[in-house]
């Protein structure tokens, strides 16, 4: 009984071994495939890894060089705007420049207008003291006219005489006229 006791341990020990060498087969099966997903998974996150690293790079690269045309579009913008800047100040000066000119041309202008207003008054003032000294003149001679006339009706005998007083008043009275008119 004891060897059937014996035998039946070893036989229950045998099916457990039995079992338990089928479950570490399973085990190491199911290890052997977890190896391999992990190879795979390691495998796969290194190429998204290295994916991930190029495509960093390639940002990066991009985005340095974003970032100097930016920085040359910018310079290039500083310049054009300080070219412009410049460019405008110029004008300006011309402007004012143009500016004080025609205000200089404009004072001249003023001074001409009104030199040239005051010669006209000046020139009308003369022409009517002219025109009154031609009229104070042409009574006068119409007095020595009227009064020669009755003299010469008067008396016949000095009739030469009479005619000489006459041409030097209107002599003496024309001088006048033309120093007046200078």
């Amino acid at each position: 009984m004891q060897l059937s006791t014996r035998d039946d341990n070893l036989l229950g020990l045998r099916l457990e071994g039995r079992a338990l060498q089928e479950r570490t087969q399973a085990l190491e099966s199911t290890c052997t495939r977890l190896r391999a997903r992990l190879t795979a998974t390691e495998t796969a996150t290194a190429d998204a890894a290295q994916r991930h690293e190029r495509e960093l790079a390639a940002e990066r690269a991009r985005y340095d060089g974003l970032a100097k045309q930016l920085l040359r579009e910018t310079a290039h913008q500083r310049e054009t705007f300080q070219t412009e800047r410049q460019r405008l100040e110029a004008e300006l000066a011309r402007a004012a420049e143009r500016l004080a000119a025609l205000e200089s041309l404009r004072e001249y202008l003023l001074t001409e207008l009104s030199d040239e207003h005051n010669a006209r008054q000046q020139a009308a003032a003369e022409a009517t003291a002219l025109a009154t000294l031609v009229e104070q003149q042409r009574q006068t001679l119409a007095l020595v006219g009227a009064a020669t006339g009755k003299k010469l009706a008067a008396g016949a005998r000095r009739p030469a005489r009479t005619a000489a007083p006459t041409a030097r008043t209107t002599t003496v009275a024309a001088g006048t006229s033309r120093r007046k008119a200078r």
